[in-house]
């Protein structure tokens, strides 16, 4: 279902590290310390990167979600043979969403010297 490729898709975009690139910087200056992960980056300040990734999740993901899920609820209902490759495929790629968003928060919770505890999802760490 070409839904699950959207919310997919959409959700690694939001993923994406943004940085300033122009001559307006809003007074961020670029990372030089070589250890951080956004060195030679000028990061974006962080309510911007919020508010830009609240836009994407409140006005784009949860009404996708919403139809996938229906269309989703719509397939399996009836069960016929000639869908369970589509549902196959649906909930192999929404498990892959699953597993990515759950290595970016890994990963954004350590970049941010956040407590992140391995024993929910091992091979992340």
């Amino acid at each position: 279902m070409s839904l699950a490729l959207d919310l997919w898709a959409v959700s690694r975009i939001i993923e994406i590290e943004w940085e300033m690139c122009g001559p307006d910087t809003l007074g961020v200056s670029r990372v030089t310390d070589r250890t951080n992960p956004r060195f030679r980056k000028i990061p974006i300040p962080p309510m911007m990167d919020t508010q830009l990734d609240r836009i994407v999740i409140t006005e784009v993901l949860h009404p996708l979600r919403k139809k996938l899920l229906d269309q989703f609820e719509a397939k399996i209902s009836p069960l016929r043979p000639e869908d369970w490759f589509d549902i196959y495929l649906t909930a192999f790629i929404v498990l892959d969403h699953i597993e990515r968003l759950a290595q970016h928060s890994a990963y954004h919770a350590k970049l941010h010297s956040m407590p992140v505890s391995g024993w929910m999802f091992p091979s992340l760490f």
